[in-house]
């Protein structure tokens, strides 16, 4: 297990670009982000950051019915798909650095996914609202090539600050808790793995 990520990038509150609903639940697109539907769903929308050419968004679906694990990864291929365009089968794995950030999340998780060329990050938390579920998370492709399938093997994710600040951003918007508390506290170093080569 092991994460990549830039502890001193990270952001404060985007801000508020625009209110979305779906199937009666309202929230916030942050700003920096580009709202989108999704092929075959009717009760997600992914926003794009608009910072991530087209490698990173943060979602949010109203699922409508019970949650498993087959249901997660049929999301988590959708949302790849739709963002990073539909290629290769992914495989997924689980990732082991989930950590409940609301009050109101009732569970969560993340995966790992490879479609033999690109890795890809999915991390996703489940709400409960006035009974209503709503899974809020984020998606984001980290590594191309060889190191990617290094990481995926070795079962390395990794993190992508300016997409929790949105994601933060979006619960807060839901719960009516500070996106600061969301967030919380920013990891202090950056830890990157031994396994994989880095070009200078």
């Amino acid at each position: 297990m092991g994460i990549c990520g830039l502890g001193r990038n990270f952001q404060l509150d985007p801000g508020h670009k625009a209110d979305v609903t779906i199937d009666g639940v309202k929230f916030s697109c942050p700003k920096g982000f580009t709202n989108q539907t999704v092929s075959g769903f009717v009760t997600i929308r992914l926003m794009r950051n608009d910072k991530s050419k087209g490698e990173a968004g943060i979602f949010v679906m109203a699922p409508g019915k019970n949650i498993n694990n087959e249901f997660i990864e049929e999301i988590a291929t959708a949302l790849a798909s739709a963002l990073l365009k539909k290629g290769p089968a992914y495989k997924w794995k689980r990732e082991a650095g989930y950590e409940k950030v609301s009050k109101f999340e009732t569970s969560g998780g993340g995966l790992l996914g490879f479609d033999g060329q690109k890795l890809v990050c999915f991390e996703y938390h489940l709400l409960s609202l006035d009974g209503k579920d709503v899974l809020v998370g984020q998606v984001f492709k980290l590594l191309q090539g060889e190191e990617a399938k290094r990481a995926f093997d070795d079962g390395l994710g990794g993190l992508r600050p300016d997409n929790i600040a949105g994601e933060s951003h979006v619960i807060a918007s839901l719960t009516g808790e500070k996106s600061s508390d969301i967030m919380g506290k920013p990891p202090a170093m950056i830890v990157l793995p031994k396994s994989i080569p880095r070009k200078n």
